[in-house]
């Protein structure tokens, strides 16, 4: 089968299940990355970490006879391109979780349905492999206690899925025209062998994992925390490759409060995911995720008002008293 892998935030080749799925069934194929929204609004350090990361993969590709396909055109007018070149029959990629990457998704599925491409996806994101609280069978707005609780319930079993042992022969594309760029991080390299590195010398090597409770505010040394964050962002390394290889330390070593708390992180990051699958666009309201209170809508209006007549200098014990995170659009631009 004729195949397209969607790339997104699963730059890597190990702990994959979508590219697993994706090498065992395509007998032809082609990688392609588009920049979004959020992606595109990416600037400085955070836009050069990202397009690293993309020359970094693309390197690992071509040792697979694959180069990958990177477009900063509108995600439709990408797969039409695509598609006019090469005819594919089903898209791959992975499950995200938030509001535009989910209007992505979307927009994608309704376009392969008007062409009759089956869509095949996975959720690569989580260490929970469920899409919502719901499948959990919890409420629709669970403390993180109780999620936590829910998951501890039934313990977590993660299977380790290796680098796909087979790639498809690669479709014949022409060239994007992106011209791909690499940055030097000193000791956040956005690839997924240093992501990987990392993981075994804060477990292994220098054993600090076992410190972690006690060192994780720590802003000074840069092994105060795991700093496992940049790697996971993209989906350079999984935490399901985290978790694994802490359970592994734990059985080799030992498991204390500190090795608990790593643990407890991953699972926070789960639970904000599905935060985010939740309640979509509404997480950035200045009013938070409820409906705006009375007092945040007079006051907003009341703030309106000053501007217009004194301007924003004057209206600083206004702003005050406007609940944290409510601030309206016109004041902080």
């Amino acid at each position: 089968m004729k195949s397209l892998y969607w790339l997104r935030r699963d730059l890597r080749f190990l702990q994959n299940k979508t590219l697993s799925a994706f090498c065992e069934s395509s007998s032809e194929a082609a990688f392609f990355y588009c920049f979004n929204s959020s992606a595109n609004r990416a600037e400085g350090f955070r836009r050069q970490f990202l397009e690293t990361a993309l020359f970094e993969f693309n390197q690992e590709l071509k040792k697979y006879d694959h180069s990958l396909f990177v477009s900063k055109q509108d995600l439709i007018q990408s797969l039409d391109l695509i598609y006019s070149q090469f005819k594919f029959e089903s898209l791959y990629f992975s499950k995200e979780f938030s509001f535009e990457e989910l209007n992505d998704e979307e927009t994608v599925t309704a376009w392969c349905q008007g062409k009759n491409i089956k869509i095949v996806s996975y959720n690569t994101a989580t260490l929970t492999e469920v899409d919502s609280w719901q499948d959990l069978g919890l409420p629709s707005y669970p403390q993180f206690t109780a999620f936590r609780k829910k998951i501890e319930l039934s313990p977590l079993v993660c299977q380790q899925i290796p680098k796909p042992s087979r790639f498809p022969k690669p479709a014949s594309l022409k060239a994007s025209g992106y011209d791909f760029i690499k940055k030097d991080f000193h000791n956040t390299h956005p690839s997924e062998s240093q992501g990987l590195e990392r993981i075994d010398y804060y477990l292994f090597q220098s054993k600090k994992v076992l410190n972690y409770k006690n060192t994780r505010n720590g802003m000074i040394d840069f092994d105060d925390s795991t700093h496992f964050s940049p790697w996971l962002s993209l989906g350079l390394v999984s935490p399901e490759t985290v978790y694994l290889e802490l359970k592994k330390f734990e059985e080799q070593y030992e498991a204390n409060e500190s090795t608990d708390w790593v643990d407890f992180e991953l699972l926070w990051r789960d639970y904000f995911k599905f935060y985010a699958h939740k309640y979509g666009s509404r997480i950035f309201q200045y009013s938070g995720v409820g409906k705006p209170k009375k007092r945040f809508l007079v006051m907003a209006r009341v703030t309106h008002v000053l501007l217009s007549l004194v301007g924003i200098v004057t209206c600083s014990a206004v702003i005050t008293t406007i609940e944290p995170g409510a601030i309206p659009a016109y004041i902080t631009g």
